[in-house]
């Protein structure tokens, strides 16, 4: 009972503040631009559960129809943006971490920073 009661006062609030995806969710939800994903980036469930907004999904082909408009992204998709020559603007980041996929070098305080990937959310230029 002990180790269940660390885990869930102590533990796990001090890992959810890593699901980026929830956190930008909720900023995003405070603005009144419409949201966009792409397609071929990487699904965040956290982000879609959390934000209340109805999320467009648009092909990476499309984004010159899309310049002035916000999208989450994870950090790996910025450098698929690069390589296509698609100018942006970062307008927030945020740590990330998949806890499902929990290890002890990211429970660790001193190594977790190494393990930490970010997300985004960005405006298309």
């Amino acid at each position: 009972i002990l180790v269940y009661t660390f885990l869930i006062t102590n533990f796990y609030p001090t890992l959810l503040k890593y699901q980026g995806g929830v956190y930008a969710a909720r900023h995003d939800n405070q603005s009144n631009s419409d949201i966009h994903v792409f397609e071929e980036d990487s699904a965040d469930f956290g982000f879609e559960y959390y934000t209340k907004k109805t999320i467009n999904r648009v092909n990476i082909e499309e984004s010159t129809s899309f310049k002035g408009k916000t999208f989450y992204v994870s950090d790996n998709f910025l450098k698929q943006l690069d390589n296509n020559n698609i100018d942006y603007s970062i307008n927030q980041n945020f740590d990330n971490f998949r806890i499902t996929r929990l290890n002890i070098k990211f429970a660790n305080k001193k190594t977790r920073k190494n393990h930490l990937s970010k997300t985004h959310l960005i405006t298309l230029k």
